[in-house]
Formats: C-alpha cells, structure tokens, sequence
C-alpha cells in the first residue's frame, strides 16, 4: 500500500458467497395443534448427494421463545440421517428455532448447517378459520360494544328496549358464551350448561330489532 493511500478511511461494504455443496440440510416443524400447550416436532435430514448422511452429527435447535425467553433441545437420530425433537407451546405467540448441524462429511470434511422454522400458538388457534374470524364472532363483539355491562346504551335505553321486546340480560348471557369460546378449554371456568348462543341471540331479540341488525352488519333481512 503506497503512503498516500495509508490514513484513508475505506468505504463500508458487505460481500455475499453463493456456493455449491452437495451436503443437503433440510429442517421442518409440525404442530399437534394452534392453541397453548400443543406440541411442536422439529424433523432435520442430512444428505451428502442425495443420499442419507451415514456419519452420525450433532443436531440441536435454539428456540426463541415468546416474552424474549429462549431455550435448546437436542434432536436425537431416528434413522439415517433423520433426526427429531419436541417441545411444548404453552405460552401465546411466535417460536422461531433455529435448527442447527454440525458434523464430518464421508470424507472427512467438517461442516456447519442451519435453518430457521416457526411454529405459533394463539387462543381458540384450533377453531375453524382461525380466532375472530367467523361472522358470528364479529356479531357478537358488536354487540357487546353496544350493549355490554360497560356498552353505549344507558339504562334509561334499556327500560325503552324492553317494553319493545329487548332483554338485555339475555343477551349479555350471549355475549358472555362468545367470550368463553375463545377460552383454552382447559383454562374455561366449570359452569352449568349453557344455551347456545344463536338460541339465546333469537330469544334476546325480537324480529323488528333482528332486521335492524341484520342491516348493521350488511345482511339481506
């Protein structure tokens, strides 16, 4: 380096390397269920040109886990290079683990492997089409906007709603069956059984306030 370039600051730069290797590294995770407590099974496969890896390698998984809590596990081999582990999802959110390989091609080579997969829970995750996302859902937290215990509707509203047919009480019964359903069965308080909720919506309104809500929520009455 000539003494007129020495003291000159460079310019910052990154470098990316694509390479070929014909040492395949492949992980997967799959879920028991979407809701808190359901088990997360981490698969890795090796292959060295297609065909399973014959020397065995050390696989293990760092886990992110939700509430910046983070832990690992081992995945032990199952058959040629096939290796698998689990761990349990009890908390809401997101789990990012970051499956990871290290071991000695055929050859004698060393080498390093790593893929990141997810996994998520979240309440009432094993209900069909996801939480909150049916018309029913949307149904009932209009309606406990409006007429829950904290609701728009004052208590002089409600003396007028009921000498029209509205029964308030029956239908903040509705509201409270909606809330228990996106409840973990196991965490829902044991209580006498309850009417459904479509029963109780029909009972707790009468038809002329049917059509007006079928109206607000952009139903053909």
């Amino acid at each position: 380096m000539s003494a007129a370039l020495r003291g000159q600051s460079g310019l910052p730069f990154s470098l990316l390397i694509h390479a070929y290797s014909n040492l395949s590294f492949r992980a997967a995770a799959s879920q028991s269920g979407y809701e808190p407590g359901a088990k997360v099974q981490l698969t890795a496969t090796l292959a060295e040109s297609g065909v399973p890896e014959e020397n065995p390698a050390f696989v293990w998984a760092e886990i992110a886990a939700p509430g910046n809590q983070s832990f690992q596990i081992t995945l032990s081999r199952t058959e040629q290079g096939t290796y698998s582990g689990s761990f349990v999802a009890n908390q809401v959110g997101v789990y990012r683990a970051r499956v990871r390989a290290a071991g000695s091609t055929l050859r004698g080579f060393p080498y390093r492997r790593e893929q990141t997969v997810t996994a998520a829970v979240w309440v009432g995750g094993n209900s069909q089409g996801g939480p909150g996302s049916g018309p029913g859902d949307k149904l009932c937290d209009f309606l406990k906007c409006v007429f829950g215990e904290k609701g728009v509707v004052s208590k002089q509203a409600e003396e007028l709603l009921r000498k029209l047919g509205f029964d308030p009480t029956s239908l903040r019964h509705c509201l409270a069956e909606c809330g228990q359903r996106r409840i973990p069965l196991t965490e829902r308080a044991v209580s006498a059984p309850v009417q459904p909720a479509a029963t109780q919506l029909t009972t707790a309104l009468s038809p002329a306030l049917l059509s007006v809500l079928d109206r607000l929520t952009g139903k053909s009455g």
